[in-house]
């Protein structure tokens, strides 16, 4: 057949080298293909197209969640630590899990309407002349729905990134799972009042970061203190291995301490400095202090287990 007029239907243009585009105003005009079965084969090219495209789309979804667990799990490099102190709240995750999860959906709708398309073909049976545009329309609209919203994801990613000012922590309202710089060292004599960030990352139900500083005797002292609670127990042992490996490549490797009121406990100090280093575990709660002074972290062991009993779980 000709790219010219034929039964009062016009040529119009090709498809992706796989169909040519016809028009017609006569809605009684003869169809141009007049058998199913034939018309079926014009598929087929198609079919085994879609399996090889299926076949890497599938890789696609289940190789990158497959590769970020390897890499988070590469604990020399204490990766999955770096992970759960970054900011990577549920409803960020939610943004990011949806675009693989509307394509795939996608790809299962496709298939499907592909599959039903050639089995009624061959069949034998005639298409209906129908023209689902509503539901066409609604499919682009989901579509440009979810690019929005990745766009969104990638623009609050580096909103996020930017610098921002954090509050004191006299000027909480909330209680904050620390241990202050004055309860290591009473008799300090000047306080910058320290600061305080609330951390929201999908693997932990809380986390907070509270840095204070300060002087006594006219030496300066300064204190570090990450309090962690997690949402997956099992995570809680790949994260203190972890964090004494990252200590350990800083040059304070860190001994366990015995007290049978915490599930694990380690303490380091470096050898030329007097940091000191204190990570505590009980449950899904995690404590990591770093301290620059004089007071041993050792002698105030009841103030730390103090703050697991007063924010544990509720």
């Amino acid at each position: 057949m000709g790219k010219t007029a034929h039964f009062s239907w016009d040529y119009v243009a090709d498809a992706g080298g796989e169909f040519r585009i016809w028009r017609c105003d006569d809605p009684d005009a003869r169809e141009l293909e007049t058998d199913p079965v034939v018309q079926s084969g014009a598929y087929n090219r198609i079919c085994r197209r879609l399996r090889w495209s299926n076949a890497i789309i599938a890789l696609f979804i289940v190789g990158i969640p497959g590769l970020c667990q390897y890499l988070l799990h590469q604990t020399d490099h204490a990766r999955l630590m770096w992970y759960i102190q970054s900011e990577v709240p549920i409803w960020r995750l939610a943004l990011y899990a949806l675009v693989p999860l509307f394509f795939l959906w996608q790809l299962v709708y496709q298939n499907l309407a592909i599959r039903t398309l050639v089995r009624t073909l061959r069949a034998g049976l005639p298409v209906p002349h129908r023209a689902p545009w509503k539901r066409q329309v609604a499919l682009g609209g989901v579509s440009l729905a979810v690019y929005v919203l990745w766009i969104a994801s990638l623009l609050l990613s580096l909103v996020s990134m930017q610098p921002r000012e954090f509050p004191h922590v006299s000027d909480l309202s909330e209680p904050v799972p620390f241990v202050t710089l004055a309860a290591l060292n009473p008799g300090i004599s000047a306080s910058d009042g320290g600061f305080v960030d609330h951390i929201h990352n999908w693997m932990t139900e809380e986390q907070w970061l509270i840095v204070e500083s300060g002087q006594e005797n006219g030496q300066d002292l300064s204190c570090f203190t990450r309090y962690y609670r997690l949402r997956f127990r099992p995570l809680t042992d790949d994260l203190i291995r972890e964090i004494r490996s990252w200590e350990l490549q800083q040059g304070n490797p860190m001994q366990e301490l015995e007290d049978i009121r915490l599930d694990s406990a380690y303490w380091g100090a470096s050898a030329v400095t007097d940091h000191q280093v204190l990570l505590l575990r009980r449950g899904v709660q995690v404590l990591q202090v770093e301290y620059q002074g004089t007071a041993d972290l050792r002698a105030h062991l009841d103030a730390f287990r103090g703050v697991f009993d007063r924010f544990g779980e509720p």
